[in-house]
């Protein structure tokens, strides 16, 4: 219909600018109405993988809907088409709107999210992500590129300068995960000069005041039960990245993190983020957060439920000893990689 519209309306104002000796060919590349016939095409097929309760019949109109898109991006004037009937597909300006970011997600079983992502450059280049999560044995502490995403659906994207001077950008995700847990990602993008993407970053830092988190990370991971929402974001009011302090909380469903009512999150110091325990009644240096009466009791260290208070600054499902594992493993496949070649 909306096709049937925009054709009906592009004859009636031709005939017009026709009669008035203008090029009608400005007009239509101006509409550009081969972008409005693909978005309708790649908006019926994102309807199926939404809400089509057979997974054969969304893998197969995932399959269409990435090809096509891939072929969209192309087209001449895609970078300035908003593709706003394209509810199945998250849409990112970059900060300098010298590229944009497109990802979604297929929804394969209760344990299984599989998601997409394109880059597309102000200047036409078109860059494919392919979702690797799997392969990340400790992706708190790994980079990867276009070929080995992490992949999410991304929801927000702040710029800092890293200490090299670079340009980098805080990249905030949500990953459906699994049937009783979701998680929230911070990523880092960056890009070489070729406009290639990189994806983590040593910059999350640990400060005096942390508890359990690692010196630095190069991603922030954050598990949750799926029967809560948390938040996670770059908030402009505070300067910062806030995001809900998590806590293990016994539920019908087993035991679970869930946040307990207080914040934490990471303030930009000379190229770094520096993790800050306890937001909104704590002084970072010169940076002071006007809060309201501390959730959690600074003396006895209770959470809103009154059981001692956990700290989840880290993947808490991970131990210690499976983060060294995963690092010997990790080696051991680099040497592995290194010596075959």
């Amino acid at each position: 219909m909306r096709l049937l519209l925009a054709f009906s309306f592009s004859t009636f104002l031709v005939f017009s600018l026709v009669s008035q000796d203008t090029d009608s060919q400005s007009y239509i590349e101006f509409f550009n109405l081969d972008l409005l016939a693909l978005e309708d095409t790649l908006s019926d097929l994102g309807q199926v993988i939404l809400e089509d309760p057979v997974l054969l019949n969304r893998q197969t109109a995932n399959f269409k809907f990435s090809t096509l898109f891939e072929k969209t991006m192309k087209v001449k004037g895609a970078y300035a088409h908003d593709f706003e009937c394209l509810f199945n597909v998250s849409k990112l300006n970059g900060p300098n709107d010298d590229f944009k970011i497109y990802t979604w997600q297929l929804f394969e079983g209760d344990d299984s999210y599989v998601y997409y992502g394109y880059i597309l450059h102000k200047d036409g280049r078109v860059i494919q992500l392919k979702d690797q999560s799997h392969e990340y044995y400790t992706p708190e502490f790994e980079v990867g590129d276009k070929d080995h995403w992490y992949g999410s659906l991304y929801y927000n994207i702040f710029p800092f300068t890293a200490e090299d001077s670079t340009s980098q950008y805080l990249v905030f995700g949500y990953d459906g995960s699994s049937l009783m847990e979701r998680r929230k990602i911070i990523d880092v993008l960056s890009f070489d000069e070729s406009g290639n993407p990189t994806f983590g970053s040593p910059v999350f830092n640990a400060s005096k005041e942390s508890r359990g988190h690692p010196p630095v990370m190069h991603r922030v991971l954050m598990d949750y039960f799926a029967g809560t929402k948390i938040s996670c974001n770059y908030e402009e009011i505070h300067n910062s990245v806030v995001y809900d302090h998590l806590i293990f909380k016994k539920t019908q469903y087993g035991e679970f993190m869930i946040p307990d009512g207080s914040y934490e999150g990471y303030v930009y110091e000379g190229g770094k983020w520096m993790h800050v325990a306890k937001m909104f009644h704590h002084s970072y240096g010169d940076k002071n957060f006007p809060v309201p009466e501390p959730v959690l009791s600074r003396e006895k260290q209770k959470d809103i439920f009154g059981k001692d208070a956990k700290r989840a600054t880290k993947n808490v499902n991970r131990d210690e000893k499976l983060y060294k594992k995963a690092r010997e493993n990790n080696k051991k496949k680099k040497e592995a990689e290194e010596g075959g070649s």
